[in-house]
């Protein structure tokens, strides 16, 4: 088996709200380093759970804010933020369409990009490879937050632990 049919393999498929395919596509175009978190990366280690929003940490860098705002641009989507305050942590920006659902975030303080970056499993939309947060660091995540539906994505996220 070749190299890149082995890297294939290794590559899971994620299912994702049909009109956020797109969007993807598009960020991956413009070689934005993007992780997906919430309820699609629970999905992704626990199938039962159902997600209905795609929610997408980017690196909190000034060319990788750029590069996410101009991959939006060309989808015709426009966030009040500006490139500068897509490096700030804790950010959230929401893209509710008819065809997206979205939220674009940038790391907590307490949250390492390029640590979660590396130990993130690798997973395939469509033919784009993508890089889903690793279980470990969705709990870790999830649980800053105190939400009762943060919680039940942990108990499902440890009780499907392989």
């Amino acid at each position: 088996m070749s190299k890149h049919n082995q890297a294939h393999a290794l590559e899971s498929p994620l299912t994702i709200p049909s009109g956020n395919e797109r969007l993807i596509a598009a960020l991956c175009e413009h070689s934005v380093r993007f992780l997906i978190i919430g309820g699609i990366a629970v999905r992704h280690y626990a199938a039962s759970r159902v997600a209905r929003d795609l929610d997408l940490l980017i690196e909190p860098e000034p060319s990788n804010a750029k590069k996410t705002l101009q991959a939006l641009a060309r989808l015709s989507l426009f966030l009040t933020a500006t490139p500068d305050r897509l490096t700030l942590s804790a950010q959230q920006s929401h893209i509710y369409t008819a065809e997206f659902c979205a939220d674009i975030v940038t790391p907590r303080p307490e949250v390492d990009f390029e640590k979660e970056w590396q130990a993130a499993s690798l997973a395939r939309i469509r033919h784009h490879r993508v890089r889903v947060i690793s279980r470990a660091g969705l709990i870790r995540m999830k649980t800053a937050t105190g939400r009762s539906k943060d919680e039940a994505d942990i108990e499902l996220l440890i009780s499907q632990e392989p």
